[in-house]
């Protein structure tokens, strides 16, 4: 074939040629298995912007009619594969503690390329009311470190939801959506703090409670019978009995309230009950010093009673 050639030129949104139709440009010419020539159109679509392009193709050889093509061509955005991993990862759903990390790894391949991977793209999250960056750290593998701290969830869990968008030039803008559900701060795996606080906060109350209401009633049981209890709790453990535990008998408990009454007129109700107490043994000891006292002591009285008898005997 003598000629085998084409020739391009872009056309507008309006349907209008952009600029001059280019050279011609020769096809390749190939050898099959079965030694037949091939002519290959090689446009180079990787190469070309998005758009919309006509090409005038001419075939023609020496006692044949010249043949010609008009090939209408669209080029549009490339598409490619993604894939998400993370951290505790179900369906499109993150479930973390509030405190934890979320490793987020995306991996981008381009299909049309062989399934290579698709490098030097740009990839964010956007959740939150914020955006964050993603780090290619190998050809076509991103990765992106989500931290929880500063997330509020210790009264309640939190759940936000997000995009991943990636973005790269001649290719389709593509997002993945993902769901963060940021659970309450927990003290222990498996036990949130703010639970914990409440379970022991009313476990305190409970048991103040209950040792208020004892204390309640250990007072209103009277006293003898408190005596009673620990008299027969040292009994049956082989101990001695405590003299506070005892009560004093009735004569005891005459002299312990009257005694101070019966000393006002200078008698010992102990020693007249006949016990014997530490105040009868102070009674004892000062009642010989005023006897002692009072023989030394002459009486005053004598010559009034001598008197009066002088008189008698001067009447008879």
């Amino acid at each position: 074939m003598e000629e085998a050639n084409y020739q391009w030129y872009e056309i507008g949104p309006n349907g209008a040629p952009l600029g001059d139709p280019s050279d011609n440009i020769q096809f390749n010419a190939t050898k099959n298995e079965q030694n037949e020539t091939i002519y290959v159109l090689d446009f180079d679509t990787e190469t070309r912007d998005v758009g919309d392009y006509a090409l005038f193709v001419t075939l023609q050889k020496y006692n044949y009619e010249v043949r010609n093509a008009f090939i209408d061509l669209r080029i549009r955005k490339r598409v490619f594969n993604t894939s998400l991993t993370a951290t505790n990862l179900q369906g499109s759903q993150v479930n973390i503690v509030q405190g934890k990390d979320v490793e987020l790894q995306l991996i981008l391949e381009d299909p049309t390329n062989e399934g290579d991977p698709l490098t030097d793209a740009n990839v964010s999250l956007s959740i939150g009311g914020n955006e964050y960056v993603f780090n290619e750290t190998e050809d076509g593998v991103y990765t992106y470190t989500f931290t929880t701290e500063q997330i509020e969830a210790f009264f309640a869990g939190k759940t936000l939801t997000g995009n991943i968008t990636i973005q790269k030039e001649d290719y389709e803008t593509q997002s993945v959506s993902i769901t963060i559900a940021v659970g309450m701060t927990e003290i222990f795996p498996g036990m949130p703090t703010f639970y914990f606080i409440m379970i022991l906060g009313s476990v305190i109350a409970v048991g103040g409670s209950l040792a208020g209401y004892r204390y309640y009633q250990l007072a209103k049981i009277p006293e003898f019978v408190k005596r009673a209890r620990a008299m027969s709790k040292n009994i049956k453990g082989g101990k001695p009995i405590d003299k506070t535990l005892l009560y004093p008998s009735k004569k005891e408990f005459m002299v312990e309230e009257l005694s101070d009454r019966w000393e006002a007129i200078g008698l010992s109700l102990a020693s007249i009950l006949g016990i014997k107490t530490e105040e009868t043994k102070v009674i004892k000891k000062k009642t010989p010093s005023k006897k002692k006292m009072k023989t030394k002591t002459p009486e005053p009285e004598a010559k009034p009673e001598s008197e009066p008898k002088a008189d008698e005997g001067g009447a008879e």
